[in-house]
């Protein structure tokens, strides 16, 4: 059943792929996204990693297999993922993108492409930190990747406009709170108060 599922979701990739060339990201993501029924459910010999996630055909495939086939369903697990959060962040799903992204890398933790993407959706979300976080480590592992350097750049600068604009609303919370302190201190009815009442 594991070579069934591997043969599957081979062919459900080249069709997402034709399809995402073509301009149909939806129809991409659809066939991505069957990829994960494909080749969830296996094992290694320990518990199920996707024990609890549920789908159809889980409760037929909750089989065993050996690590070098363990290894291309893992694989396949991972491309399934990636490339949804890629369709998702072209359509601008931007949170679906980020959920995505972040199970793709809880597999391969240091692809340069899942970063990239879900720092953009970060960006595009207004979550500047875990933008530059995410677009930072990018161009570590390939510092010749010139979208993420671009995309850095924005959110550096996303971060500055940020910065400036807590420094300015603070400033004239402050400035205010003082002009009021002095307009109570300097007030008739201040100096009234302090001063002997007529005989």
């Amino acid at each position: 059943q594991a070579e069934t599922a591997l043969a599957r979701a081979k062919a459900l990739r080249e069709e997402g792929n034709t399809l995402f060339k073509s301009g149909d990201v939806k129809g991409a993501l659809a066939q991505y996204h069957q990829i994960f029924m494909y080749v969830h459910g296996f094992n290694d010999g320990s518990p199920s990693a996707d024990a609890g996630l549920g789908s159809m055909s889980q409760q037929s495939r909750d089989l065993s297999v050996d690590p070098e086939v363990m290894a291309q369903l893992k694989e396949f697990k991972f491309i399934s993922w990636s490339n949804v959060g890629l369709c998702h962040l072209k359509l601008g799903n931007h949170e679906k993108c980020v959920s995505y992204c972040t199970k793709a890398l809880s597999i391969q933790d240091s692809n340069v492409k899942c970063l990239y993407r879900r720092g953009k959706a970060h960006l595009e979300l207004g979550h500047v930190d875990e933008a530059k976080e995410d677009l930072a480590r990018a161009l570590r592992l390939d510092p010749a990747n010139r979208e993420a350097a671009l995309e850095l750049r924005k959110a550096k600068a996303a971060g500055a406009a940020h910065d400036r604009k807590e420094a300015a609303k603070y400033k004239n919370m402050f400035g205010a709170a003082a002009k009021e302190a002095e307009a109570k201190e300097g007030s008739p009815a201040a100096d009234a108060a302090g001063a002997p009442s007529a005989a």
